[in-house]
């Protein structure tokens, strides 16, 4: 999503206004709610995870409304900016979950304008939560990202996140987000709605454009007889953004105060793994160069606690997901 940054836009979240009715669904305190004829709205509806999600919905029964400062996709889409204070006024009435997408997600765009990185990411997301407590929405659904956790880790939910070490932009606008979202639902007279994190791995999936290493490496594969990568062992959980999709369907409905998952690949994958993934599919034959092999970057970041608790698991294999890359277009990497 490509968002107008506003000036300002956070001025407004020093007012308290009484939060409206809210219309909850049955069923138990933090567990999971029903699907068919829920309605959510989600931000960041022209991009790629929200296509995903927004293709599962329609098969599952589950009404949308988008928004987005693109031209609406759907009837019911609003053309509108996370940043605006009057965001609030044009959010349906009676939506069970406001699943919060839209951001400044590519690290040199973050790097390129901190400033409006911070606006959209930080304030951005205070002001879709002001916006969710006002409209009586009971669910934030916020996509945070395994970058939080740092470059080389092993790590779960609980481990220790330490931004004062953290020199990716993203990440700390992520990790900012985060802790500002945990102290506006759990802390003293909280009265918005429940925030569930979805810490999301590595996506990929067919698209034209701003790839992950996945698609690129495929891509190279396809069409170049050396392939380059930094080290072949650096490793990720890699995760198909349909599984992504899933993922945050099986999240709907949770009533905690404030949570936080991993969705992660079911595995770490290798950049190695990926190029010979992808020979095997492809009939292809390739040299992969190294440039800096002593040093890989290896990012474990488990989803145990999303398998037990929101009942959710990656689908999809590498093979069968980079099988579903043949018909992007040339774009450019980014982890």
């Amino acid at each position: 999503m490509r968002s107008v940054v506003h000036a300002g836009a956070g001025d407004q979240l020093a007012a308290r206004v009484p939060p409206a009715p809210r219309r909850r669904r049955a069923g138990p305190a933090g567990g999971a709610g029903g699907e068919g004829g829920m309605t959510i709205v989600v931000t960041g509806a022209s991009g790629f995870l929200a296509g995903a999600l927004r293709r599962l919905c329609a098969g599952r029964g589950i009404g949308w409304v988008g928004v987005d400062t693109a031209p609406p996709a759907g009837p019911g889409d609003i053309a509108a900016d996370i940043c605006d204070p009057s965001l609030a006024g044009r959010l349906p009435a009676g939506a069970d979950a406001l699943v919060h997408l839209a951001a400044v997600s590519r690290g040199p765009d973050c790097r390129r304008d901190l400033r409006r990185a911070a606006e959209i990411n930080i304030l951005g997301t205070l002001n879709v939560y002001e916006a969710a407590r006002r409209a009586g929405i009971p669910q934030l659904v916020f996509a945070s990202s395994e970058w939080v956790y740092g470059d080389s880790v092993s790590a779960d939910e609980a481990a220790p996140i330490d931004a004062n070490r953290m020199e990716n932009a993203y990440a700390v606008t992520k990790i900012a987000a985060e802790r500002l979202l945990a102290a506006a639902a759990a802390g003293p007279g909280a009265e918005g709605p429940a925030v569930t994190v979805l810490r999301f791995g590595i996506l990929y999936g067919p698209r034209a454009e701003n790839w992950s290493a996945v698609e690129a490496l495929y891509h190279d594969v396809a069409s170049r007889d050396v392939v380059t990568v930094g080290s072949r062992a650096t490793a990720r959980r890699f995760l198909h953004v349909d599984d992504a999709a899933r993922g945050i369907v099986a999240a709907l409905g949770r009533r905690e105060r404030f949570e936080v998952f991993n969705l992660t690949g079911a595995e770490l994958v290798t950049l190695e793994a990926v190029v010979r993934s992808a020979t095997a599919l492809l009939g292809r034959a390739v040299r992969i160069v190294e440039t800096d092999p002593r040093n890989p970057s290896v990012r474990d970041a488990g989803n145990r606690l999303a398998r037990e608790r929101l009942g959710w698991e990656p689908r999809i294999s590498l093979r069968e997901g980079l099988a579903t890359l043949g018909a992007a277009g040339p774009g450019r990497a980014h982890a």
